[in-house]
């Protein structure tokens, strides 16, 4: 899984969908599903890229997938990704998912692994290249997101 920071000065002060807040203060969600999708994604010009926070961020827009407060509508981004999306529970599960916590007054989130550790998008810096490193988890989680690649045999189109 490649990591991001959302505070990567290549679209941390992006703005989030058509808001006035940005990438770096409330693109946690968006990072943590780059962070999952872990590909490359066709763009509206028809270009084969990374799937970075940035450019998942314009085709969520483009798309019309955030809700007027700039929320991400987790099963439609799912669903476009071809992402397993099993709902949320506030059970740990057995697998890796996106986490949310109140830790800061609001929502934030990153990815949890069933050891307890994490991959948080607010980490990062230039000295390791703006990317997270997994780390102790330190919030106390509100959900579990159970997010993640399809596991298949044949090759559809979001499967590799």
């Amino acid at each position: 899984m490649k990591s991001y920071s959302q505070r990567n000065p290549r679209w941390s002060k992006q703005k989030l969908g058509n808001c006035n807040v940005t990438i770096g203060t409330d693109g946690c969600l968006t990072t943590c599903f780059c962070m999952v999708y872990d590909d490359t994604i066709v763009d509206p010009k028809g270009r084969t890229v990374e799937c970075h926070p940035g450019i998942l961020d314009w085709l969520l827009t483009e798309k019309k997938m955030y809700n007027l407060r700039c929320k991400i509508v987790q099963k439609r981004v799912s669903d476009f990704l071809g992402l397993k999306d099993d709902g949320k529970t506030t059970t740990p599960p057995d697998m890796v998912c996106i986490a949310e916590t109140d830790h800061y007054g609001g929502q934030h989130f990153f990815i949890w692994y069933p050891d307890n550790t994490i991959l948080d998008p607010l980490d990062g810096s230039l000295k390791n290249l703006w990317t997270p490193k997994r780390k102790a988890n330190p919030y106390k989680i509100v959900s579990y997101r159970l997010i993640s690649k399809i596991e298949c045999t044949h090759c559809p189109v979001h499967c590799k």
